[in-house]
């Protein structure tokens, strides 16, 4: 090997806690430097330090990672030794080793771990009994508690239940080479079993597919189980299962260590308390589907995780590491032909907080999110431009929503002055083109639709964006503008009102210009009155109104009942219900206008979304 700064690392299967566990050791030595002779590089397991993550209530480990990276003085990070290990549920402990410091570098690790209510909690006598439990992949699971007795059924083989009745029971056995995994699976269930444990023959957790069961498959720990088995022999004592196929609550939860790993306990064993809460609300397309998503910390990037199930529409409690730099994905319709994704940005959330997430909620529009690989920017005559379609509305996020590339019809066009300097009829991205030099206007035009019969509402969108300086992206320091249709009615007809906003004086925001374009059918209104240096307990905001058909049901937005409930001033919520309702209103402390929608239709409403207005500070 040539001389220089070497990082020397290794994963070592290790013992566990206890005698049935197992465990891996994360080894590593950050800086070894080589020179004219040979380095001896001692990685010892034995000083390893288990991490301890507990969370406040009962859960069972549903993803767990570590994840650490070097980088070298002096050179490029693209060089950085990063490694990240999702480990697999089959090992029960994890250690690390201490390290030192680094003379010539920088080293963080960091440790992951998601939390969830037991898919399968199995008690017994009032539950001073516990026994831990590991569904296997393939086996069913649904949401229920049921008390039933438990009978003993050897090594699984069919021909163990000759002699037993296990019609309605849960059935205990034993893991044995001489039975594969889908047959012990198979013959309980031609037994009539309601659920089967399989105790492991040997130390740790016990991880196999069962092929396609109806009923649950999960495993025990083989000193835990030797209790279930005299349960099930003896057949005096229910067992009592629960079965939790969508967790009610999640605990997000990290540690960093920056620097070195001390040489010490690492324990993080944080209370409610100490950590930030989340009341997530997730909002569905249809009348209820599978779906899957996750929240990824952001320490390290790129950052590594695997979806979980979800089931939208449903709401979660979800506990978090306050100070961390979190992004979360969500997917819809994951079974069907067109999924939908929502991604959010960077968030963090502050100790002892409460935070309330909205996701896929009403209105959909186009949105931007800086999660996202490709963004709007622009480097000397090089512009892009990614604006996702399908963002759902959110007052604390910026969400970035997309259907997979090619399935509907999306369509995005560059305008530089009335010129056109790009049409793209397949997507909503412009990547990498050269463009006139100078600081010259431009406009984005983006129209896509997506089908009726899958999703709702929001079928269609139409969205207008003005960079008056030329810098490619949204957050131009002067007016964007947000195109929406005026209502169900007139969408087909082509009504539509484009709002244009720019920053003015004296500490408030003010309409440059309202064009508006109506059909007999919406005959539409406008009032403009000034906000208050807070900026929304106005005696009035700018709105275009108009009053859809009688007869149709009322479909009212939650984000715009919140933002009117501070901006409108002097408007009766109960009147706001009977109309639809265009409104922006510049949101407190921040510097975004929110545009919000209340409405009546049997239709949705479409809106362009969040406009930023660096120079805008409310309250200022």
């Amino acid at each position: 090997m040539a001389p220089g700064l070497y990082t020397v690392a290794g994963y070592l299967d290790v013992a566990g806690e206890k005698a049935d566990r197992s465990g891996l050791a994360v080894l590593v030595d950050p800086e070894t430097t080589l020179k004219d002779g040979p380095a001896n590089v001692v990685l010892d397991a034995s000083k390893a330090r288990l991490l301890q993550t507990q969370a406040p209530q009962r859960t069972e480990d549903r993803q767990r990672k570590v994840d650490f990276n070097v980088h070298y003085t002096g050179q490029d990070p693209y060089t950085d030794y990063r490694s990240a290990y999702v480990l697999p549920p089959t090992y029960d402990d994890v250690y690390v080793a201490p390290t030192e410091p680094m003379k010539h570098g920088e080293f963080v690790l960091t440790t992951r771990w998601r939390k969830g209510e037991p898919q399968l909690a199995l008690s017994a006598l009032g539950g001073r009994l516990r026994f831990d439990a590991l569904m296997q992949p393939g086996s069913a699971l649904g949401t229920a508690t049921d008390s039933r007795d438990v009978v003993y059924a050897g090594n699984g083989a069919a021909a163990a239940y000759e002699k037993v009745k296990a019609k309605g029971k849960v059935v205990v056995l034993e893991r044995s080479d001489e039975v594969a995994p889908q047959e012990r699976a198979e013959a309980a269930v031609a037994a009539g079993a309601k659920a089967l444990i399989v105790v492991n023959d040997s130390a740790g957790a016990l991880m196999e597919c069962v092929g396609e069961s109806t009923i649950p498959v999960a495993t025990a720990h083989r000193d835990a189980g030797k209790t279930l088995i005299a349960m099930a022999k003896s057949g005096i004592v229910k067992l009592t299962v629960k079965q939790t196929q969508y967790t009610p609550f999640v605990y997000d939860l990290t540690r960093d260590y920056p620097g070195q790993v001390p040489n010490r306990a690492l324990v993080y064993k944080p209370t409610k308390s100490d950590l930030a809460r989340i009341d997530a609300r997730y909002y569905s397309a249809t009348d209820g589907k599978l779906a899957e998503g996750y929240r990824s910390d952001f320490t390290l990037s790129p950052s590594f995780n695997i979806p979980e199930s979800e089931w939208h529409p449903g709401t979660r409690t979800e506990w978090v590491t306050p100070g961390q730099v979190w992004r979360e994905f969500h997917t819809q319709g994951v079974d069907g032909p067109l999924p939908w994704s929502m991604v959010s940005g960077d968030n963090t959330y502050t100790k002892g907080s409460t935070t309330r997430l909205n996701w896929f909620a009403p209105a959909t529009r186009p949105g931007q999110s800086e999660s996202f690989g490709v963004y709007n920017s622009r480097w000397q005559n090089y512009m892009t431009w990614n604006v996702q379609a399908w963002a759902s509305a959110s007052d604390n996020m910026r969400l970035g929503g997309y259907l997979p590339w090619g399935e509907t019809p999306s369509h995005l066009q560059i305008f530089q002055g009335s010129t056109r300097i790009y049409d793209n009829p397949n997507s909503g991205d412009m990547q990498w083109e050269e463009v006139p030099g100078g600081n010259l206007p431009y406009r984005a035009v983006l129209d896509a639709e997506r089908p009726g019969d899958v999703f709702r509402l929001s079928t269609r969108t139409h969205l207008v964006l003005v960079d008056r300086r030329g810098r490619g992206r949204s957050r131009s320091r002067n007016a964007l503008a947000g195109r929406a249709t005026c209502c169900a009615d007139d969408a087909r007809r082509g009504s539509e009102a484009v709002l244009f906003w720019s920053a003015g004086r004296r500490e408030r925001l003010r309409p440059t210009r309202l064009r508006r374009r109506r059909s007999r059918r919406c005959r539409a209104r406008c009032s403009s009155a000034p906000l208050d240096r807070a900026g929304v307990r106005g005696t009035g905001v700018p709105c275009l109104r108009h009053r859809p058909a009688e007869g149709v049901p009322v479909r009212v937005p939650e984000l715009a009942l919140e933002d009117l409930a501070g901006g409108v001033g002097g408007q009766d919520i109960e009147e706001l219900h009977q109309a639809g309702v265009l409104v922006a209103v510049p949101l407190p402390n921040t510097s975004s206008v929110r545009v919000g929608v209340v409405f009546r239709g049997a239709a949705e409403a479409r809106i362009g979304g969040d406009f930023h207005e660096p120079r805008y500070r409310p309250g200022t």
